[in-house]
């Protein structure tokens, strides 16, 4: 049976094509699901974010009976953060157009839906892929660079636009305030000491535990190498077995779940495949959960059909908000044309940047 266009390209078969996720790059199958999951919904392109610290004082003595003694009040602070936002077009060939409008003809009008689905699906994959980027970026790199025509940049050099900074202090960053004082690459450091004492700041400086760890294609090397790691590796047949196994850090070595965030990567604007997590890199953080991070989804207005629009007033009434990845299609009248529109307005909210700790391992 012939479906109208409104059938093929209605809201409805754009939204499957959007949580259509077998495809695209490997940080969406390994990054912790908690990182796309967290999710929080703002009215726009921004989000207020309120920083309240804990209270980890302790009460002051006095001489009992004595009047009370005078303690100040404990501050609050906000940052305003502006959403990343994406939003790009593609023209639908005028053959398929043509072959959707074939109401006659199933066969010429099936030709036209699944050329139609093909290009949304990989052309929303498109903005699931940056989403997934730019959440692996901030985790271990804190920003994101743009060049001059929008393209996100693996590095600084040539950046127009440096995005995302989410106020990572520089303690928490590269040998972490001296907290690594020795280049893991040397099979004599004592791995343990340091993560214990990375623990041990994070644990003082906000009260979280680190629990997970992300890192480069280099670090199993070091941990297989080290001479403090073997000895724990070879007397626990489990971890042996695993790393044996798998190549990869297993889980609770060293009490930590290990991601093998050196699989991240995306294409970009010339066809060139780039590694985003440094190769000598581990980032430490606790279990993820809303209390220091969430993804938060912008707000854009769509239509909700493909009909021409008589009138502003009917043109209001034919739009709905959504959050986050949206896709729609429009005709044109000069030329009658078909234009597919998707795009994505988010963040992923570092809400307290103390909890992260981005470190160089080699140096």
């Amino acid at each position: 049976m012939a479906k109208t266009i409104g059938q093929l390209l209605g809201l409805p078969a754009l939204t499957e094509a959007v949580n259509e996720t077998l495809s695209g790059l490997p940080q969406e199958k390994f990054l912790p699901a908690a990182f796309k999951n967290l999710t929080q919904e703002v009215i726009g392109n921004s989000v207020l974010a309120v920083l309240l610290k804990g209270q980890r004082k302790v009460s002051k003595l006095v001489k009992y009976g004595a009047p009370p003694v005078g303690a100040p009040l404990e501050t609050i602070a906000d940052q305003s953060w502006i959403l990343y936002a994406s939003s790009e077009n593609i023209p639908i060939d005028p053959i398929t157009f043509q072959n959707l409008r074939a109401y006659d003809s199933w066969e010429l009008q099936r030709k036209g839906e699944m050329e139609i689905g093909r290009q949304i699906g990989l052309f929303v994959k498109k903005q699931m892929n940056l989403q997934s980027t730019i959440t692996m970026m901030q985790l271990n790199k804190g920003l994101t660079y743009w060049d001059v025509n929008g393209n996100l940049l693996p590095s600084s050099s040539g950046a127009f636009e440096t995005i995302g900074s989410i106020g990572i202090s520089a303690n928490n960053q590269n040998q972490c305030n001296g907290l690594i004082d020795t280049t893991w690459a040397n099979p004599n450091a004592n791995i343990p000491l340091m993560v214990r004492k990375i623990k041990k700041q994070c644990l003082f400086d906000t009260g979280y535990e680190l629990e997970q760890a992300m890192y480069g294609q280099n670090v199993p090397t070091y941990i297989q190498k080290n001479s403090y790691c073997m000895d724990y590796l070879a007397r626990d047949p489990s971890m042996r077995s695993k790393f044996l196994t798998t190549n990869e850090i297993p889980d609770g070595f060293l009490d930590l779940k290990w991601v093998p965030a050196w699989k991240a990567f995306y294409e970009d604007y010339t066809e060139t495949n780039r590694q985003i997590m440094d190769s000598d890199g581990v980032t430490f953080y606790p279990e993820p959960s809303r209390d220091w991070y969430e993804l938060d989804l912008g707000s854009t207005y769509v239509p909700k059909t493909l009909n021409v629009i008589p009138d502003v007033d009917a043109m209001m009434s034919n739009l709905e908000t959504k959050y986050g990845i949206y896709s729609y299609g429009h005709i044109n009248m000069m030329p009658v044309s078909l234009t597919i529109v998707s795009g994505n307005v988010f963040l992923p909210n570092i809400k307290n940047p103390g909890v992260l700790f981005q470190a160089i391992v080699a140096f």
